[in-house]
C-alpha cells in the first residue's frame, strides 16, 4: 500500500465517524493536544508495565500474538498500538493542513539525511 493510500483510507474514516467534515479545516491546537493524549496513554502503558502490544478477551484475559488478536478482531492495546494512533493523528493533521504526507514525508527525512551524526551532540 502507497502511503497516501493508507492517508485517505483515514481521512475516510475521520469523516465517516464525525471527527471532521470534508473540506472544512479543523483548528490545529486541539489536533495536537490529541496526538500529546496519545503519547500519554504510550506512557501510561509503560508505567503500568504492560505487554508492548496486547489483545484482551471479552473475560479479561489477555494474548501478545497478533495472528489470535486479528482472529478475534479484539482491540489492540499496548505502547504499540498508542504509537500506531499517533501516526493515525498526525498523517490526517498533516493531509488536512498540507495535502500531500508521502511529499512531505519524503521531503523531511531526506533532509535529515543531510543532517551530522547526532546535529547537535544531542544525547538522545
Amino acid at each position: 500500500m502507497e502511503i497516501n493510500d493508507f492517508v485517505q483510507q483515514v481521512e475516510d474514516y475521520a469523516i465517516e465517524k464525525g471527527w471532521r467534515k470534508k473540506g472544512e479545516p479543523r483548528d490545529l491546537a486541539p489536533m495536537l493536544m490529541n496526538i500529546c493524549s496519545e503519547i500519554g496513554e504510550a506512557w501510561e502503558e509503560i508505567r503500568e508495565r504492560k505487554p508492548k502490544l496486547y489483545g484482551v478477551y471479552p473475560d479479561g484475559t489477555i494474548t501478545e500474538d497478533i495472528k489470535e488478536i486479528k482472529k478475534y478482531n479484539l482491540k489492540p492495546e499496548g505502547v504499540i498500538a498508542e504509537l500506531i494512533d499517533i501516526l493515525i493523528w498526525t498523517v490526517d493533521t498533516v493531509k488536512e493542513q498540507e495535502g500531500n504526507v508521502e511529499e512531505l514525508l519524503l521531503l523531511k527525512h531526506n533532509y535529515n539525511k543531510t543532517r551530522s551524526y547526532r546535529h547537535g551532540n544531542k544525547k538522545y
